[in-house]
């Protein structure tokens, strides 16, 4: 898909997916900064799991290198600034192990 599309796809839904964004090996390397992060807000569940972790995107190399690509990338597809206020790894252990990475943020012209 080209920048057009992930342009109009984004105004009639207020997203888009980009396939393949990170290679498994970034995965990997992302994974294991993760679990050794502090001065991160930690959350548990009532067994003492993760839960979600909040506040991560500069907490290693390669989760900042994610941050940086994932504003460029937003900021070239949609030609706006961006401004990331929240970011957080939700984990879902109730049915499958499901990490979701969620970034909030802004647009502006």
């Amino acid at each position: 898909m080209n920048k057009d599309n992930y342009k109009k796809q984004f105004e009639t839904r207020g997203f888009f997916k980009i396939e393949k964004f990170i290679d498994k090996n970034n995965v990997d390397k992302i994974l294991s900064e993760i679990k050794f992060v502090e001065d991160a807000d930690i959350y548990f569940d009532r067994n003492n799991r993760i839960r979600r972790i909040e506040q991560i995107y500069n907490k290693g190399e390669c989760l900042k290198d994610l941050n940086l690509n994932f504003i460029s990338v937003i900021e070239q597809y949609l030609g706006k600034k961006v401004t990331i206020f929240k970011d957080k790894l939700m984990q879902n252990l109730q049915v499958v192990r499901v990490s979701v990475p969620i970034m909030m943020g802004y647009l502006s012209s």
